[in-house]
């Protein structure tokens, strides 16, 4: 029994290896108390339920705020302070003469303005370029870029003595 046992170690080590390993285990297992924490300990005691949905649910001003923005950009024009846009510009024609296309409520609504004409909201075009239009409206020069949701203020275009267009 000794010789098989010598010609199984030689040819397979492996499994000898193996075998000795959980043997060592089971026994160290079997030996190692098992440390269970008190019943009154502080990790228990801190613990407490996920909050429910009706916590998690938006007020009427955040659910507002969500459901009135706009889907495709423009959700800067949203926030307190900022006046909606009136007209937005759609295109630009510059044969045989420069002007722009202006969407001025229902998409139907499509107007051709030339330079020095009046927009939707009172705004004089100045300047039509291929890429947008520049205009004037209460003292402040305003560009605004093709498909751009809101208009920029043009640097030191404003007469301090008008007022400011939020």
């Amino acid at each position: 029994m000794l010789m098989r046992l010598a010609e199984l170690i030689q040819r397979d080590p492996l499994l000898i290896w193996g075998l000795a390993g959980l043997v060592t285990g089971a026994a160290l297992g079997l030996g190692w108390p098992v440390s269970v924490p008190p019943s009154g300990s502080q990790h228990v005691q801190q613990w407490t339920p996920p909050p429910t949905l009706a916590d998690l649910r938006a007020t009427e001003k955040e659910f507002s705020t969500a459901r009135d923005a706009p889907v495709w950009g423009g959700a800067a024009g949203s926030a307190a302070g900022v006046k909606p846009t009136v007209w937005r510009l759609a295109g630009i024609i510059t044969h045989p003469f420069p002007a722009a296309l202006v969407f001025s409520g229902e998409p139907t609504d499509v107007v051709q303005i030339r330079i020095g004409e009046s927009l939707p909201d009172g705004g004089v075009i100045k300047e039509i370029a291929a890429s947008g239009v520049v205009y004037a409206l209460e003292g402040c020069n305003y560009g605004r870029d093709l498909y751009a949701p809101t208009e920029s203020a043009i640097k030191g275009s404003c007469d301090p003595a008008s007022p400011v267009k939020n």
